[in-house]
């Protein structure tokens, strides 16, 4: 026997699969498992953990919630590492009132009891989200589930402190921690917390105070404290106390100056106007072979590009794409939207292309922006890779952005250029899905090139979201579209769609779908629709009338025939140009319906009976 797969392996795959961004191979799997094990490893709440933190990590926050819901649908209970992962998400996305519900559906419905990792994602996510206070209520909740904070809830909420400006307050939380318990103390990171939060109120010397006091109490900077200090006085324009603790620190081998040192400085400089020796300190990254990150690159480039120098500027764009620096996972976290300006140079230049391959490797960081998704589009649209820039448009609705009109006019208007009707109509779609209000020529538009290129299905139903939308209709394009249905054989959409536009106060014109009904020999549906007519008091020529009701009689369709005209006559139309009522009773005579034949034959005008005979006694 072969191998069989267990719930360790699978999850296992699961778990490959999301690390490497294979996700919808990932999702297959998850609802794979049962059929491919015949039933021997059930669902559980561990598989699902698995893909929605792997959506989570590249942005694809709708893709987590729907998970969430699907695994609810299908009885599988969600556990506290579920609702760990999806309060992550919706703090990181800012959805603090979903975030809140969720939370309260974890005790309520659920039962779950959170943990010391829920209240801290809890307490991060509200600070993050500017909403201390709401950290402190959840900081003051732990108790009632009596779990302990620890190091990293005290850190995340002077952190949280410390973004809003309240340092002090910061500070006081700081030496609060030991009086709540003799193993709770501050660590490298809340020193680090508070350091920043000086520096960020440019109050130096009160950050270097907190340094000393870190140092005095036998913990060791790190890295990212000498880094933040070093921020903090670049930022404060104390460049020589910078040299000097590099020059100390170096030389003690207390720290040696890393990627993000150097970043530091180099946006010092470009800040300063000093672009010559912000590109000095690059070159010197080179040369002590400090590796460069996406940070590295976008400060130079953004600043050459405000000073003009486009070509440099384009030079070092070349060398993060081909190096793929912006994917690596050292360093900084890249943002999107420090490359604006080289996106939007090179976008106005024909070259979108080339702009977007950095893009894409921005976002698969899962760095988002969406200034730069609408660059992308305009600079394909601007240059007629119209599908590209659709592309890019489904990707933002995706990452849960809202494109603004100017993005879905210019796609719409492009794709109609490129003969791409069924993507406009999509565009469209979407478009009302972001609640833009299009103009009533991007309908029509679109609709005409829809009836050109034969999808009648399509435009049926772009006719029916016209008539929600209130959007007028062109009697022309109405009639076309009829034609369209009934010869692709679609006559009861054709019948349903003319309901619908009578219903709304439109009309088509009915004689000129009747001759195009007659040419195709489609004389039931032409007697249909001349029915339709007569129902809704629309005038038609007498003639038509007679046309359909000599075809039905050819065809053997006597009693629809009747019918017909038995409505004429039920709504006191002038019989008297009706010629075709001798081949009606004639027909109706063949068919054995002596009734109906002897109803029309009163009624033959004497005019018509006299001719009738005239014309039988010369062929004697």
């Amino acid at each position: 026997m072969g191998f069989s797969h267990n719930d360790q392996s699978y999850f296992m795959m699961l778990e490959i699969l999301g690390r490497n961004r294979n996700l919808n191979a990932a999702r297959n799997l998850l609802f794979s498992i049962e059929k491919k094990s015949n039933g021997s490893v059930k669902l559980e709440d561990r598989f699902f953990n698995s893909l929605i933190r792997n959506y989570s990590r590249v942005g694809l926050f709708q893709e987590s919630i729907k998970l969430f819901a699907t695994m609810k649908t299908l009885g599988v209970s969600p556990s506290a590492i579920t609702f760990n992962n999806l309060l992550s998400i919706l703090l990181k996305r800012g959805r603090t009132n979903m975030a809140l519900h969720l939370y309260d559906e974890m005790l309520s419905t659920y039962g779950v009891t959170p943990d010391t990792y829920t209240y801290n994602i809890l307490i991060r996510g509200f600070c993050m989200n500017s909403m201390v206070d709401e950290g402190f209520r959840f900081f003051k909740d732990m108790s009632r589930f009596k779990c302990e904070p620890d190091v990293i809830t005290y850190n995340t909420l002077v952190d949280g402190l410390c973004r809003e400006g309240r340092v002090n307050i910061a500070r006081n939380v700081v030496k609060g921690m030991s009086k709540k318990s003799r193993d709770l103390n501050p660590n490298v990171v809340t020193y680090t917390t508070l350091i920043r939060g000086y520096c960020m109120k440019q109050e130096i010397d009160e950050a270097l105070l907190v340094f000393k006091e870190m140092c005095t109490r036998g913990l060791k900077p790190n890295e990212i404290t000498y880094n933040t200090l070093i921020k903090g006085l670049c930022e404060a324009e104390k460049l020589d106390a910078v040299k000097e603790i590099l020059e100390d620190t170096m030389t003690s081998g207390e720290f040696t100056p890393d990627t993000c040192t150097f970043n530091t400085l180099m946006h010092a400089h470009c800040n300063s106007g000093k672009l010559d020796e912000a590109l000095k300190v690059f070159e010197k990254m080179s040369e002590l072979q400090v590796p460069k990150d996406s940070a590295t690159y976008s400060v130079l480039i953004r600043s050459l590009c405000q000073q003009g120098n486009y070509d440099r500027a384009e030079e070092l764009f070349d060398e993060l794409a081909e190096k793929e620096i912006a994917l690596g996972n050292a360093g900084c976290r890249p943002l999107v939207a420090a490359y604006n300006p080289m996106f939007e140079y090179l976008c106005r230049n024909g070259k979108t292309k080339k702009a977007e391959v950095v893009f894409r490797q921005l976002m698969r960081r899962g760095t988002q922006d969406p200034p730069s998704y609408k660059t992308m589009i305009m600079g394909h649209c601007k240059e007629g890779t119209f599908e590209a820039g659709y592309e890019l448009l489904v990707l933002m609705l995706r990452r849960d952005f809202l494109p603004d009109a100017e993005i879905y006019e210019s796609l719409i208007d492009g794709l109609l250029i490129k003969d791409k009707p069924l993507l406009a109509l999509q565009t469209l779609e979407k478009m009302l899905k972001s609640s833009h209000m299009p103009k009533s020529s991007v309908y029509h538009s679109i609709l005409a090139e829809l009836l050109k290129q034969g999808c009648a299905r399509e435009a049926a139903s772009l006719v029916k979201l016209m008539l929600e939308q209130k959007i007028r209709q062109n009697i022309n394009l109405s009639t076309l579209l009829m034609e369209l249905l009934f010869g692709s054989g679609q006559a009861d959409k054709a019948f349903e769609v003319v309901r619908m536009l009578y219903e709304n106060g439109y009309s088509i014109k009915m004689e000129e779908l009747a001759e195009f009904l007659f040419r195709k020999m489609r004389f039931l549906d032409a007697c249909k629709m001349l029915q339709f007519s007569l129902e809704k008091n629309q005038s038609v020529d007498i003639g038509f009338f007679d046309t359909v009701i000599v075809g039905l009689c050819k065809i053997k369709k006597v009693l629809e025939a009747f019918r017909l005209y038995y409505e004429l006559v039920e709504k006191g139309v002038d019989l008297q140009k009706l010629g075709s009522l001798d081949d009606l009773r004639g027909a109706l005579e063949v068919a054995g319906r002596s009734a109906e034949a002897e109803f029309v034959s009163k009624r033959i005008p004497k005019q018509q009976q006299l001719e009738k005979s005239a014309h039988g006694k010369s062929k004697t």
